[in-house]
């Protein structure tokens, strides 16, 4: 068998060279595809464990709240104040905009919880005229 193997060769070794080069081409391929499907696979799991996401809203008195955060099944807590923005135009009136905007005011943040930061930093919690918006509030209020 290795005789006529090589005596096919030594006739036409081109085809041979050709039919390697496309096997190692899309070997290639399908190994760079298995490689990135195991990698999108953990995906979402990596994200959540990096982002710290809320997995749960308690609204309680400001009193109550030291004592939820100290409950056993509690990881950890961020302390914050929700409240409904409307725009208002320099005389005072509400302005005309497509929606409105739901603010988040950060009282405390704990360092698990981590935002994805499309533009700017982290508002610092010791200024109170620092805040940070989302995509949407950006656009709703052309604010930057």
């Amino acid at each position: 068998m290795w005789l006529r193997v090589r005596a096919g060769l030594r006739q036409d070794w081109r085809g041979t060279v050709v039919l390697a080069l496309i096997t190692a081409v899309i070997g290639g391929v399908v190994l760079a595809a298995l490689a990135g499907a195991r990698r999108t696979d953990t995906a979402v799991s990596r994200f959540l464990t990096y982002s710290g996401p809320t997995e749960a809203s308690v609204t309680a008195p400001p009193g109550l709240t030291s004592r939820i955060a100290a409950l056993p099944g509690v990881a950890y807590s961020e302390l914050g104040s929700l409240m409904l923005a409307l725009p208002v135009t320099a005389s005072g009136r509400l302005a005309t905009v497509p929606g409105q905007v739901l603010t988040w005011a950060m009282v405390h943040r704990p360092p698990q919880a981590r935002s994805i930061l499309v533009a700017g930093r982290l508002p610092a919690p010791s200024r109170v005229t620092e805040v940070a918006i989302n995509e949407m509030t950006a656009r709703v209020l052309h604010a930057h």
